[in-house]
């Protein structure tokens, strides 16, 4: 009797994990969590519009064809991938720190997210559900990131290790 039931908690165990997977990636790719940094969620959407730029800064280095290639041992996917990952954690980790955007540069940011959409194109955004919210968002975490690095490491009296500490704090959570 103990276990037939442990067999029946075993299979609704596995079809309650199964059905949390299969719901995962059932989702709109904006709606799909595929990282969290500090609590904080990152769509498949939004991690794309971070993998289409590093696609373009590698295809600049060395032109379409270098996604054939492997160099010094290195995959260049695997290592863009690797690149996407670690600056979605490192933007996310310091604009938390950065304080809040004037009207100005909101503004500004704003015709920056206009060109980043016309930088990707309407069919990836499509494809990919990036509208041009998430578009905005991304353009003003990542001011807000450099910002504020920028300002910690060349202003007199900053403390750029309080940025190296966070970092090192959040990148840890992930190096498992």
């Amino acid at each position: 009797r103990g276990r037939k039931l442990l067999q029946w908690m075993l299979l609704l165990l596995l079809l309650g994990v199964g059905g949390y997977f299969l719901h995962q990636y059932t989702q709109r790719p904006d709606q799909a969590t595929i990282l969290e940094v500090n609590e904080e969620k990152v769509s498949i959407s939004e991690a794309m519009v971070y993998y289409r730029l590093m696609e373009l800064e590698f295809e600049r280095m060395g032109s379409e064809k270098i996604w054939g290639l492997e160099i010094l041992g290195l995959d260049p996917e695997q290592t863009a991938l690797e690149r996407v990952i670690e600056s979605m954690i490192r933007i996310k980790a310091i604009k938390s720190s950065a304080g809040a955007l004037n009207e100005k540069e909101k503004t500004e940011l704003k015709s920056v997210a206009a060109g980043l959409a016309k930088l990707l194109g309407d069919e990836y955004c499509k494809q990919h559900y990036i509208d041009d919210e998430m578009l905005e968002k991304v353009v003003q975490e990542n001011y807000l990131a450099y910002r504020y690095e920028a300002e910690a490491t060349f202003l007199p009296g900053s403390n750029e290790s309080e940025i190296q500490e966070k970092l090192r704090q959040t990148f840890a959570r992930y190096d498992n």
